[in-house]
């Protein structure tokens, strides 16, 4: 586990300028090779229209396999699912991706695949006071195995100013 944390410590500078689509150059993932964790990093929420609200949350999602069979984050068929949670973890709203829809979302920064999500805040909770939350993220891989969850994430969202 320590592996994977200095990995993803090393990837975070680089991840967050990754291209666009994946990228040709990659080395080629094992096809056999399932997902065993899945990392979660945000950003803060954003004010995008500049009403006072945040609006939006970009989240960078990374599945790894179990370190031992191979280093390198993968990209999974499947789908996720964004939970967002009060702070006695009870359900605010949610976000699901499709399979097809977190495919296009897909990310490389050299041999790190990964995935960017943008959370419309607005369309799901609106104008509300500000307020802590957590979040957490879910992927199920294509099949329907059971879904991998990532740790509890921070952050607070509603009223910026």
């Amino acid at each position: 586990m320590r592996t994977l944390l200095l990995l993803l410590l090393a990837s975070l500078a680089v991840a967050c300028t990754g291209s666009p689509r994946p990228d040709d150059r990659l080395h080629p993932q094992p096809d056999d090779i399932a997902p065993a964790h899945l990392v979660l990093f945000r950003d803060e929420p954003a004010d995008t229209d500049s009403d006072g609200f945040t609006d939006r949350v970009s989240v960078t999602t990374y599945l790894f396999p179990d370190e031992h069979a191979y280093s390198q984050p993968l990209w999974i068929e499947g789908e996720f699912r964004f939970l967002l949670l009060d702070l006695d973890r009870k359900p605010i709203t949610e976000w699901t991706f499709t399979a097809a829809e977190a495919s296009a979302l897909q990310r490389s920064a050299g041999d790190l695949r990964h995935y960017i999500f943008r959370l419309d805040l607005e369309s799901k909770i609106g104008r509300v006071p500000a307020r802590s939350a957590l979040l957490q993220g879910e992927f199920t891989p294509k099949g329907g195995t059971k879904p991998l969850r990532s740790k509890l994430v921070a952050l607070r969202v509603g009223q910026v100013r």
